[in-house]
């Protein structure tokens, strides 16, 4: 198991072949593109991250969120960052 994976598992309480993350580290063949944790400006891009993490969910019920260190943080998801 990868960190990137199960981070965004617990967030989102979908399984990875659901929300897109499957590791730190893959490579999309119908996108011809690759995800790696360490290429920050790629892995900010929504095409990666389906589901939808807690501080989002907590966002649209008008709650105050903030995240920080978890996979998915800068990425623009949904209707929130």
């Amino acid at each position: 198991s990868t960190t990137f994976a199960n981070h965004y598992t617990l967030v989102t309480g979908l399984y990875p072949e659901h929300h897109g993350i499957v590791s730190n580290t893959f490579y999309d063949p119908v996108t011809n593109d690759t995800f790696n944790y360490k290429d920050l400006e790629n892995n900010q891009r929504s095409k990666w991250w389906g589901g939808e993490p807690i501080w989002i969910t907590a966002v649209k019920a008008g709650k105050r969120s903030a995240v920080h260190m978890l996979p998915g943080a800068s990425a623009a998801i949904g209707a929130g960052r």
